[in-house]
């Protein structure tokens, strides 16, 4: 494993995360956050528990642009992280999780609007079929 270091946006704090290959760029902001909400409850520019957090490449501080992301998939993955080593399993396990609570989701809303366990099976496996679904939820992306 490789070990990837994180600084904060004043550049004083920094923690290196073991970050393994596999992971994305996008993948390892969420786990950094993730992880530093689990063990500090503050994200990496330092807001204590954000509603929205801001996403700055630490890797490229001064690169352009700021992007808001929605904090409920770093809290899932920070819950994640304090729960299980810090893997690529436990990464993404949230998304996972996430993916698989759709399709019972589909399943529960097409059975109470139709009627029908038949066509409610038959749109779970619609949805658990959909490339969009199964590539989203592989990875700890928001």
């Amino acid at each position: 494993r490789r070990h990837t270091r994180f600084r904060n946006v004043t550049g004083v704090q920094t923690c290196a995360l073991p970050i393994s290959i596999a992971v994305s760029n996008d993948e390892a902001h969420f786990s950094a956050h993730g992880y530093t909400l689990a063990t500090t409850g503050r994200d990496l520019s330092g807001v204590l528990l954000p509603l929205f957090i801001e996403m700055i490449d630490p890797l490229v501080p001064q690169a352009p642009g700021t992007a808001w992301w929605q904090p409920l998939l770093f809290y899932l993955t920070g819950l994640s992280l304090s729960i299980f080593p810090m893997t690529e399993w436990a990464i993404r396990a949230p998304v996972v999780l996430i993916g698989v609570a759709s399709i019972a989701l589909i399943y529960a809303i097409v059975l109470d609007a139709f009627g029908s366990r038949a066509l409610a099976l038959a749109s779970a496996v619609l949805m658990a079929l959909t490339p969009a679904l199964f590539i989203m939820s592989r990875q700890a992306i928001d």
